[in-house]
């Protein structure tokens, strides 16, 4: 097949052509580029803690030990359980006591003064079944909620044979604090 001169100049000149629009395609190509931005947030939630189940008013005391005289020995109260409903993984417990020795319908005694009462304020983690805290507490585990149930008991001990006869009462006061 001889090509005569301008069918070779004008097939040079589309090979040229198609070649350079391909090159010119390449090299006027987009360059890849990441673009980015970040939204940085902070927030604070604080520790808190409620009691949506205070504990339970009107517990008596009962006797757990009888002297030699058929009276009390030692008399102890509990109260039910109260639920502190925290947003932390462990709790602070500190528990305070206010007590009265008995109130008697006369004068204070003068003659049986061998007749006194020791109390013992106790505060139980129910939420672990655990023996009474020693308090204050430290941490203690919170379950999984975030919460702690706890209970308060009062015991009052005679130091000689019986309690002496009276009315005792006990105020147990427990701060929980969440960690």
């Amino acid at each position: 097949m001889k090509f005569n001169r301008i069918q070779a100049l004008v097939l040079t000149l589309g090979v040229a052509l198609s070649s350079g629009v391909m090159f010119a395609g390449k090299a006027n190509a987009a360059p890849t580029a990441t673009v980015g931005s970040t939204a940085t947030f902070t927030g604070n939630v604080g520790a808190s803690c409620t009691v949506p189940a205070l504990f339970p008013t009107g517990a008596g005391y009962v006797t757990l030990v009888s002297g030699p005289s058929g009276g009390a020995k030692q008399i102890q109260a509990s109260s039910g359980t109260a639920l502190f409903n925290c947003n932390s993984n462990t709790v602070a417990i500190a528990a305070s006591a206010v007590t009265a020795t008995p109130s008697y319908s006369g004068a204070a005694p003068t003659n049986a003064l061998n007749l006194t009462a020791t109390h013992v304020a106790s505060v139980f983690d129910v939420t672990h079944a655990s023996a009474p805290l020693s308090l204050p507490a430290g941490s203690v585990a919170a379950d999984p909620d975030g919460n702690i149930s706890l209970q308060a008991v009062s015991t009052w001990t005679g130091a000689g044979e019986d309690l002496l006869d009276g009315t005792y009462t006990a105020s147990i006061t427990i701060d929980v604090t969440a960690n």
